[in-house]
């Protein structure tokens, strides 16, 4: 049973297969009699082919696509495979965004893949120029497959497609859906009150840019996702990308944050401070929120520096903005507290290794990163091509610290990636001592931004350690 009818395998007058499509009713025959009109304007290898129909829309036939739904296709396919498919598709999706149309309902049922791996793009019942999109047309879409914005009640766009078009994508790579819940009814709300899960966290060896740009294709802000035209040829590009160690763990703390970040676009106002020991994963869990934030359209400030009250004049004037601060001094208690008495609309992360309980009685939320468990340890190995087998024991040194265990499993094998001279002497004037920022930026000559910038890498790499409490950097001596 097809959305707009019964569908039944028949033969044409030349005897050749065809898919036929009967309507039952009056709704049934209106969706076959716009499938029909946008049928008819459109002409691509991956959009299934009108062979006839009735113009009062009690039939339509096309042609019969041997094969699978994608839904049931690509348990067996590699990567590349599952990702070139997605492109064709998005070529697909480009041709009807060519012709002024949106498809409205893209997802792994309406999708044939054919004998050879081609996808046919089926079931155009909801199709209709974009141009003449509305709210009043009502719901349209399937949960987990339709953007924030439907969900929101306002009128379907070209971007709701590219939406819909990452969740197939998100699906096929990460063999999950993006928003997963026991409570089919809970996929009306996540989308709006949090963020998906990098496939990357599921998925070793994933392209950097293939995992970046799945999520701009999921991105809550529809303005902020890609456009459909050259889709395709980003897709394969992103492909051929490098590959990056995972984040991984650390679940409660992300999953905290995606729904802080969401909050705050919304126009509220959130502190958090991550706390913990050296190495806990504080650092990566700013890196990625900033990332998020960023992907979003958020601005990203350091502070609050030497004139916190000039940023928070900025933020009572501008658009939702993310503030990452370090250590719990006086300056950024002073902050946080101003930024939640005045409920601006920004989300404010403090990396400290302690507690700020100051902050807690004003509404501030403390996180503490949960130590990695083996098999993320493991799933770190495997996207580094490393031996799964040393998980037990890189996970016994490390106490499953995330910075202790990338220390250990990146390929960043000293000395097998070059650094550039200022990173070494950045390596040399720290290797004996710890140095404060303010002392390092004096010794090479860079503002305390370019500094940061410049030490970035090696922070990554495990080869520069962060010491008291983010205000100093040393060479990594392990």
């Amino acid at each position: 049973m097809g959305s707009g009818g019964r569908v039944w395998l028949a033969l044409d007058d030349q005897g050749h297969q065809v898919a036929l499509k009967v309507s039952e009713d009056g709704a049934q025959a209106a969706r076959l009699r716009r499938e029909v009109a946008a049928l008819e304007s459109l002409n691509h290898r991956y959009v299934v082919r009108m062979v006839n129909a009735d113009p009062q829309g009690n039939w339509l036939a096309t042609e019969y696509i041997q094969g699978s739904t994608l839904a049931t296709w690509g348990s067996q396919c590699s990567l590349a495979e599952r990702t070139e498919l997605c492109a064709r598709l998005a070529e697909a999706v480009a041709h009807l965004h060519s012709q002024g149309l949106l498809h409205g309902d893209l997802k792994p049922s309406n999708v044939m893949v054919d004998a050879y791996g081609s996808p046919r793009l089926i079931d155009l019942g909801t199709a209709h120029p974009a141009a003449h999109a509305s709210r009043d047309e009502g719901f349209n879409g399937t949960l987990g497959y339709v953007g924030p914005e439907l969900l929101r009640g306002e009128p379907p766009s070209l971007a709701s497609d590219i939406y819909s078009l990452g969740a197939i994508l998100y699906t096929l790579v990460a063999r999950q859906a993006p928003f997963r819940s026991g409570d089919p009814a809970a996929l009306a709300f996540l989308p709006l009150s949090t963020f998906p899960e990098p496939p990357s966290s599921r998925v070793p060896r994933m392209p950097r840019a293939l995992d970046e740009l799945i999520l701009q294709m999921l991105a809550r802000t529809a303005e902020r996702r890609p456009k459909s035209q050259g889709l395709s040829g980003r897709l394969r590009r992103a492909l051929r990308s490098p590959t990056q160690l995972p984040v991984v763990g650390m679940s409660r703390e992300r999953g905290a944050l995606r729904e802080a970040m969401a909050t705050a676009l919304d126009g509220g106002t959130q502190v958090i401070v991550l706390h913990g020991g050296e190495g806990c994963g504080r650092r990566t869990l700013i890196q990625e929120s900033i990332a998020l934030a960023r992907r979003e359209g958020m601005r990203v400030r350091q502070g609050p520096g030497e004139t916190p009250k000039e940023l928070l004049s900025e933020l009572a004037e501008a658009k939702t903005t993310l503030v990452h601060c370090q250590g719990g001094g006086r300056e950024v208690l002073r902050f946080a507290a101003r930024l939640l008495a005045e409920q601006l609309p920004a989300l404010c992360l403090i990396r400290s290794q302690r507690p700020l309980m100051p902050l807690t009685n004003l509404g501030a939320r403390h996180l503490s990163p949960t130590p990695l468990e083996l098999h993320h340890v493991q799933l770190m190995l495997a996207a580094a091509d490393q031996d799964v087998a040393r998980g037990p024991e890189i996970l016994g040194r490390t106490r499953g610290r995330p910075g202790a265990v990338a220390g250990y499993v990146q390929p960043l094998a000293r000395g097998l990636v070059g650094l550039s001279p200022r990173q070494q002497e950045l390596l040399r004037v720290t290797a004996t001592d710890p140095v404060a920022l303010p002392e390092l930026s004096a010794l090479l000559d860079l503002s305390e931004h370019a500094l940061l910038d410049l030490a970035e890498p090696l922070l990554d790499r495990g080869l520069l350690v962060e010491v008291q409490d983010g205000y100093a950097l040393q060479a990594n001596q392990s």
